[in-house]
């Protein structure tokens, strides 16, 4: 069932854009009823996507929100999210990462505007040993 899994993504137009041209992007139909409320209003309500463009007009809540969602799907094994957007709800991704129940991994990029800091992703290396030796 592991190889089925797919990447989700959360970032700026640019970001998600990007992803979506290498093939990522993926919808369906809501098998549920869904309150409207609750959605981007620029969605129809029975499409759900592992993608979503967090740009100016987003608030912290709503990428909060659909992080938890993507994370929480048995479908998607790996959330990459915008350096911008994942700084704005760091307590929820740190909380994420500690929970032993988690199979996702989320992993940070930087924007074209950001410089790369391989400092910065060393929670990828910390997670792949703990995944691969079993160890806490």
């Amino acid at each position: 069932k592991i190889w089925k899994m797919k990447v989700g993504v959360i970032g700026n137009e640019d970001l998600v854009t990007g992803f979506l041209l290498a093939g990522v992007g993926h919808c369906e139909e809501e098998e549920e009823e869904v309150n409207l409320e609750d959605l981007d209003k620029t969605l129809p309500k029975h499409v759900k996507t592992n993608f979503y463009i967090a740009d100016s007009y987003v608030t912290t809540d709503q990428v909060r929100e659909k992080l938890r969602e993507l994370v929480g799907r048995e479908d998607i094994g790996v959330v990459i999210i915008g350096r911008a957007q994942g700084e704005a709800v760091r307590e929820t991704i740190e909380e994420i990462r500690r929970d032993e129940a988690n199979h996702c991994v989320i992993v940070e990029v930087p924007s074209k505007e950001d410089t790369f800091d391989l400092n910065q992703v060393s929670f990828v290396q910390d997670h792949i040993q703990k995944v691969v030796s079993g160890a806490e």
